[in-house]
Parts: structure tokens; C-alpha cells; sequence
């Protein structure tokens, strides 16, 4: 895949996130689809990723907000199975 598919497909999935996280209720889902799966998608300008001080972060946030660390790791990893 070349960077530009790769850039392409990101902005794809990034619209198929964005739009179901519209439709989701208040609680983990569209917790961590906001503060991880779409900056992820659209991290270092499409490529996707993001640095561990960014994860680490915006998970600490998460436990904050009263979640598990593994629920957090559970739905993450499904959204990202989700929209890979």
C-alpha cells in the first residue's frame, strides 16, 4: 500500500468512526473512540499512530473517569478490529 492508500483508507475509517460515534451513547465506547481510536486514525498526518506519552495520556484521563485499564484495552483493540 502506498502512503497516499494508506492515507486515503485512514480518512475512510476516520469518517466510519466519526460517524458512528455520533450515534453512541454516553460511556466507554465513545470515550475511548474519542480520546484514542480517531486521533489514532488520523495521528502523524494520516499514517496513523500515536506516541506513547499521547496513549499513556489520554488513558490516564479515561481511569480518571472511572473506567478499568483493561476495559480501555478491550474496546480499543475492538474498534481497532472494527475499523481496520
Amino acid at each position: 500500500m502506498t502512503k497516499m492508500e494508506l492515507i486515503m483508507a485512514n480518512r475512510e475509517k476516520y469518517h466510519k468512526a466519526f460517524t458512528a460515534y455520533v450515534a453512541l451513547p454516553e460511556g466507554l465506547e465513545k470515550d475511548v473512540t474519542m480520546s484514542l481510536t480517531l486521533p489514532w486514525i488520523k495521528g502523524t498526518n494520516w499514517l496513523g499512530g500515536l506516541s506513547d506519552r499521547i496513549v499513556n495520556r489520554e488513558t490516564e484521563k479515561l481511569i480518571l473517569m472511572g473506567y478499568e485499564l483493561a476495559d480501555i484495552e478491550n474496546e480499543f483493540n475492538r474498534q481497532m478490529d472494527l475499523y481496520s
